[in-house]
């Protein structure tokens, strides 16, 4: 098997706050609520959460769920989706990609998280 791209908690945020705007220094100097609350409202989840999806997404059993080196920036990135449901004009910009890849993107991550229910619902 091949090495998991692995992220811990706090890697996840710090990526996470930095691509929604929030540079490391001012990260630095914000409270560690703040920046939770900060994260949440961009991606909907914890940190801790995407951390563990990062990892769900490379060991599943299901074909149908696994991305064997899975992006953490696409991640995020469906899960901001998920959270603001901008169009994918509003996040051309910001996540500097064009139109038709950020459809690719978080259609495809979706799905994959879709299928991961196969392993955390029974």
């Amino acid at each position: 098997m091949a090495e998991l791209v692995r992220l811990s908690t706090e890697e996840i945020q710090a990526l996470g706050l930095t691509l929604a705007g929030f540079p490391e220094t001012r990260q630095a100097r914000t409270r560690q609520a703040t920046s939770l609350d900060r994260f949440r409202s961009n991606y909907g989840l914890s940190p801790a959460s995407f951390a563990n999806i990062l990892v769900d997404l490379q060991t599943t059993n299901h074909d149908d769920a696994r991305i064997n080196k899975p992006d953490p920036r696409l991640l995020l990135m469906m899960g901001n989706w998920l959270k603001t449901y901008a169009t994918e004009s509003q996040m051309a910009g910001p996540w500097r990609m064009d139109e038709k890849t950020i459809r690719k993107w978080n259609w495809l991550y979706v799905g994959k998280l879709q299928a991961l229910k196969l392993d955390k619902v029974s």
